[in-house]
C-alpha cells in the first residue's frame, strides 16, 4: 500500500498507546554508578529458574515467544539477531510485536552460529527486498494473551503466537528505532552505501511491504540507532551509533506532517567538542545547547557527523537507545565515560539545556548499557551491550535506573563464557495494558521472550 506520511496528530496518539512513559518527579543529580539493595521487587536477589533463559527477581517468570528458524506464517524461517522492538495492540486485543534483525549481508550473516548449517532462504517477492544483498529488515508477530498464560507456566509461549510474518528485508543492520502509534520505525545502523535510512512498518503489515515507499528519505542517511518524537513540539530526535557520533533531530516543514520534508540538525553543547573522554565533565554537569544544521542529509558527499561538527556540533561516543519522559528525553552513549562502560544524558528542550545525569565508574554494578524504555513506575530500563569480561562485567543485565541515579538489577542472562559476557539483551517493551514485557536476547540463543511478574504499583 502507498505510505502516507505520518502526521503530529497521530504520533500524539502514542501518549495512548504508551501511557505510562511519564516520569514520577523531575530528575536529580544522583550518585550514579551506586547500587542499592533498594528494589520495587521486595527483598531477594535474582533467581535462577530452570529450562528458562532469564534470571530475574522473586515472583517473576518468563517464557520463549518464538526462536530463530521458527517457521513464521509467511513460510520464511524467524531471521536472527532480534533487536529494537514494539509492542501494541490489535482490535481484536492481541499484542502485536514489530522485531528489528540486526543482520548484514550473506557473507557476515552466514557466519552466525544459528546459521552454521547454511542461511535459509528468504521468500521475498520481486521489489521487496530492499537489497537483495542484504538479510536485515522488520518481522512481526500477533499473540494472544490468553494463551501467554499458559506459556509462562511451562517456559515455552511459542502456542500464543497467532500469526508471524516478514515486513520489511534486504535492509542492513536494523537495530534500533521508535515506537509510533501505528508502529514501528526502524532504523538502519550503517553508513553502507544506499543504506542508513529509517523505514515506517505498520502493526497491520501483513505481508511484506514495499520498501522504497516506507523509507523516510527526509530523515537523512546515517548510523541511525533510536528515535523519538516529541509531540508538543512536532520534533523527532534521532541517536547515532558511532564513537564519534552525534546526535540530531528533524524539524519538519509542516509540523503536523513528520515524514513530510524538513531541516535536520544536530546538537551543539556550547564549549563541549566531545562528551568523552569523560574526565573533562564530572557527573551532574550541564551545557547550554544549540543546534547546528545539516546541509547534506543524504550525506552524498560526507557523512552527516562530520558535516555537523565541522560546524561545531558535539561529539558522543555510541548514542544508542532513547526514550522520551516528562518532556526530557534521554539517551545512552554505551560506551563512553572514564571506564568506557557508558553515559546518560538529558536534553530539556523547554530549558535547551543538556545534562549529564549518569556516568559508569564500576562495570559490576552498570556496563555499557544500550537500549531504554520507561517502565509503569516510572523508572528507566536499560539493557546491557558487554562486548567482554572485565572490569566487574561477566553477565548481560536488565538494569533499572531511577531518577536519582541509583541502579538496580531487574534481570540478566545467566549463560556466558570466560572471556564474554553472554548473548545481548534488546529491544525491551512492555504491553500496552502494562502486564508484559518484551525482550530480546541476541546471538547464540535468538530469542524473544516474554516476562510476568508482580510489576511495582504506579504511585
Amino acid at each position: 500500500m502507498p505510505f502516507d506520511p505520518i502526521t503530529r496528530r497521530q504520533f500524539s496518539r502514542l501518549a495512548m498507546v504508551n501511557a505510562f512513559a511519564a516520569m514520577a518527579c523531575r530528575p536529580r543529580h544522583g550518585t550514579s554508578g551506586a547500587i542499592t539493595d533498594r528494589h520495587p521487587f521486595g527483598s531477594g536477589g535474582l533467581v535462577p529458574m530452570a529450562n528458562r533463559p532469564l534470571e530475574l527477581p522473586p515472583g517473576f517468570r518468563c517464557a520463549v515467544v518464538q526462536g530463530v528458524g521458527d517457521v513464521m506464517s509467511c513460510g520464511n524461517r524467524a531471521p536472527a539477531q532480534p533487536d529494537g522492538m514494539t509492542c501494541q495492540m490489535d482490535e481484536h486485543g492481541n499484542y502485536v510485536l514489530l522485531r528489528n534483525h540486526e543482520l548484514f549481508d550473506r557473507a557476515w550473516t552466514s557466519k552466525l552460529p544459528e546459521y552454521a548449517s547454511g542461511l535459509p532462504e528468504r521468500s521475498a517477492p520481486a521489489g521487496r527486498a530492499y537489497n537483495d544483498d542484504m538479510f536485515g529488515g522488520v518481522s512481526r508477530l500477533v499473540i494472544d494473551p490468553k494463551a501467554l498464560a499458559d506459556g509462562l507456566e511451562s517456559g515455552d509461549a511459542r502456542n500464543a503466537v497467532r500469526h508471524s510474518n516478514l515486513v520489511l528485508t534486504g535492509t542492513a543492520f536494523n537495530c534500533s528505532g521508535g515506537a509510533v502509534p501505528s508502529g514501528w520505525v526502524s532504523c538502519e545502523e550503517t553508513d553502507h552505501p544506499k543504506h542508513g535510512y529509517a523505514f515506517m512498518t505498520l502493526a497491520t503489515d501483513t505481508e511484506l511491504v514495499d520498501p522504497v515507499e516506507r523509507r523516510i528519505t527526509s530523515w537523512g542517511r546515517f548510523k541511525r540507532e533510536g528515535v523519538t518524537a516529541h509531540l508538543d513540539a512536532g520534533v523527532v530526535y534521532m541517536t547515532e551509533d558511532h564513537a564519534k557520533g552525534c546526535f540530531y533531530r528533524f524539524i519538519p516543514a509542516d509540523p503536523e506532517v513528520l515524514t513530510g520534508p524538513g531541516e535536520v540538525q544536530a546538537l551543539k553543547a556550547v564549549g563541549v567538542a566531545d562528551s568523552d573522554p569523560a574526565e573533562a565533565h564530572s557527573q551532574g554537569a550541564s551545557w547550554a545547547v544549540e543546534w547546528v544544521t545539516i546541509d547534506d542529509p543524504q550525506a552524498e558527499q560526507l557523512p552527516c557527523r562530520e558535516q555537523a561538527q565541522s560546524n561545531g556540533a558535539t561529539r558522543f561516543n555510541r548514542c544508542e537507545g532513547s526514550t522520551l519522559a516528562n518532556g526530557h528525553l534521554w539517551f545512552i552513549a554505551s560506551t563512553a565515560g572514564p571506564v568506557g562502560a557508558g553515559q546518560v544524558f538529558r536534553y530539556d528542550p523547554a530549558s535547551e539545556r543538556l545534562h549529564l545525569e549518569v556516568q559508569v565508574t564500576n562495570r559490576a554494578v552498570l556496563s555499557m548499557p544500550d537500549n531504554v524504555t520507561t517502565t509503569p513506575w516510572g523508572d528507566l530500563l536499560m539493557t546491557e551491550d558487554n562486548y567482554n569480561a572485565g572490569g566487574g562485567a561477566t553477565h548481560q543485565y536488565i538494569r533499572g535506573l531511577r531518577l536519582d541515579g541509583t541502579v538496580y538489577d531487574f534481570g540478566r542472562n545467566p549463560a556466558n563464557g570466560p572471556e564474554d559476557c553472554g548473548a545481548e539483551l534488546t529491544g525491551p517493551c512492555f504491553s500496552p495494558d502494562g502486564r508484559y514485557l518484551f525482550l530480546n536476547i541476541q546471538s547464540p540463543l535468538g530469542l524473544t521472550v516474554v516476562i510476568e511478574g508482580p510489576w511495582p504499583q504506579v504511585s
